[in-house]
């Protein structure tokens, strides 16, 4: 028991160092950063690193943050939604080749998504999607595991 919880400790201290680090490290300026221990608190200068990132080409990292919320937000909630319906008709409905159809959804949850990617984009590109929204919300709708998981309960 001491053992395992020893690793568990090592493990722990392990995963969190960096992540402590980054912390301390986004609180100095640059000659800190630098200049000091990597794990001594500098000068607070978090808020001044923040202005400046938000202010770093005329705001591009604001954009690619509002982006990224809009990307997972909007297709958090579109998968779901697919998801369920999907799912709901899975279990409730009966129509011909279901269970056909659930297989494929089925192997669908075993194909990496790496696999699809080139595919999709290639899609995307011959109907004129790519660098728009849409390139990136469309293929995060169907989610076959969603799918599933919404059959099942």
């Amino acid at each position: 028991r001491v053992m395992v919880n020893g690793v568990l400790a090592v493990v722990a201290v392990y995963t969190l160092m960096p992540l402590t680090w980054l912390l301390i490290a986004a609180t100095k300026n640059y000659r800190d950063l630098f200049a000091t221990n990597p794990f001594s608190l500098g000068d607070f200068h978090l808020l001044s690193n923040l202005d400046a990132l938000f202010a770093y080409n005329d705001g591009l990292y604001g954009r690619w943050l509002l982006n990224s919320l809009l990307y997972t937000l909007v297709a958090a909630v579109l998968s779901t939604l697919v998801s369920v319906a999907c799912g709901y008709a899975f279990d409730k409905y009966a129509f011909r080749g279901k269970e056909k159809l659930f297989g494929v959804v089925l192997v669908g949850v075993l194909i990496p998504s790496t696999v699809v990617q080139l595919p999709l984009y290639l899609m995307a590109s011959r109907l004129g999607l790519v660098d728009t929204y849409w390139a990136v919300l469309i293929p995060s709708l169907v989610n076959p595991f969603g799918v599933y998981l919404a059959r099942v309960f």
